[in-house]
């Protein structure tokens, strides 16, 4: 930035950022505008000078691929992870020589999503990531309510033991196999409950 500034001010020949600053103000003026800010946002909204900004230019969605969201395997964009504001989701390796597709699985944090949707706008697939991946509780409660399914973690010795919601008992091998992995769960094991006899 610093040396943009300097271009600029060196093709207005200014020596100082005040002088420059003074200089921007006149040319605003002179255009019609307040001040450089407005003659900034007038630029913004100009067709002419900047497309991107109009209606038409920002009225395409995000880009879309011709597939639906699976819970295991997907594009592997990573964009849920980034785009999550309560750092809900997480990725993990799938582990060698299990049956799942992808490389890398997505996985949801249940108690840390709060279902706004994010996820869902910016996932290239068909499909809500919070709805679709695994979503994983370590409080026995909250998993209790049942208004989302999932599966409830909790520590059976050294390992992470996986219980699940009616109807995705079939996920919870591979489940458990990706989460006591080297690369697992990204939570101590010794945090978690212990897992009922």
């Amino acid at each position: 930035m610093l040396g943009a500034i300097a271009e600029a001010m060196s093709a207005e020949g200014c020596t100082d950022l005040a002088e420059w600053r003074a200089r921007q103000g006149e040319v605003a003026r002179a255009a019609g505008h307040a001040g450089p800010i407005a003659a900034y946002v007038a630029a913004l909204h100009d067709p002419g000078q900047n497309e991107a900004y109009t209606r038409t230019g920002t009225a395409q969605g995000p880009r879309r691929v011709d597939h639906t969201l699976q819970t295991w395997g997907c594009v592997a964009c990573n964009v849920c992870v980034t785009v999550c504001p309560n750092d809900a989701f997480f990725r993990l390796p799938t582990p060698d020589g299990l049956e799942v597709a992808g490389k890398q699985q997505y996985l949801l944090l249940a108690e840390l999503c709060n279902q706004c949707g994010n996820c869902m706008v910016f996932c290239p697939e068909e499909g809500d990531p919070a709805a679709v991946k695994p979503a994983l509780f370590l409080d026995a409660d909250r998993f209790a309510v049942g208004d989302r399914p999932g599966f409830l973690l909790s520590r059976s010795g050294d390992r992470v033991s996986v219980a699940s919601s009616p109807g995705l008992e079939a996920e919870v091998g591979p489940l458990a196999e990706i989460l006591n992995a080297r690369e697992g769960l990204p939570v101590a094991i010794a945090d978690l409950a212990t897992a009922a006899p």
